[in-house]
């Protein structure tokens, strides 16, 4: 997370069962909202970082694109498909500014050019990382981290349940558009443990 935080290795964590497809669209699109209504009230924020960690199949993609649907991503500038279901770009948001969404995990010509370019984030006054695998990810200061895991590992489908846990920085914790964005998905999709205190994963550096 920022540099402030990385002494403090603890965060909070929040976890919600996800029981479709139109559940992570509905989630996306309210942490979205956050997102785009934070960026206006903190603007001297320079760029907020999302990582998306799971196994192979657990829908990392289907919350970016989430995430950038809600948030009106069009004006693609770059884009690279592994396959269909699995695309990596970079785009821009009347409501965010640029969104960059890539793989840490991918090399070589899998790899978008714009996550390998050190100097990517100077050109540009604000935006929005969209990290999938943060694990491989050089630069580990991550905002938010979404651990997503099926409910059943063996169920293969877009729709199928998840669990969805939610890592933050605890300088959010003071944010009064999270905390909205945190009562709202509170109401709206089971949190088991919604004020449990826990350590981020040990692979990550928050």
């Amino acid at each position: 997370m920022k540099e402030a935080d990385t002494q403090n290795p603890i965060t909070q964590r929040y976890e919600f069962r996800i029981e479709s497809l139109q559940d992570t669209e509905a989630l996306m699109a309210l942490f979205a909202d956050f997102l785009a209504r934070d960026s206006v009230v903190n603007d001297d924020v320079h760029l907020r970082r999302v990582g998306l960690m799971g196994n192979h199949n657990n829908g990392k993609s289907k919350f970016a694109n989430g995430i950038q649907n809600a948030l009106g991503a069009d004006d693609v500038t770059e884009e690279i498909a592994e396959s269909d279901r699995h695309k990596q770009s970079v785009r821009f948001s009347e409501k965010i500014g640029v969104i960059r969404h890539y793989d840490a995990g991918l090399r070589g010509d899998f790899r978008l050019k714009s996550a390998a370019d050190p100097d990517f984030w100077d050109k540009y006054e604000c935006g929005l990382d969209l990290c999938e695998n943060p694990a491989w990810e050089k630069e580990g200061d991550f905002d938010f981290l979404f651990d997503i895991e099926k409910v059943d590992r063996r169920d293969r489908s877009e729709s199928a349940p998840r669990d969805v846990t939610i890592y933050v920085d605890p300088v959010y914790l003071k944010n009064e558009n999270f905390l909205n964005f945190l009562q709202s998905a509170q109401a709206c999709f089971s949190s088991p443990e919604s004020d449990v205190l826990s350590e981020a994963p040990a692979s990550y550096d928050m």
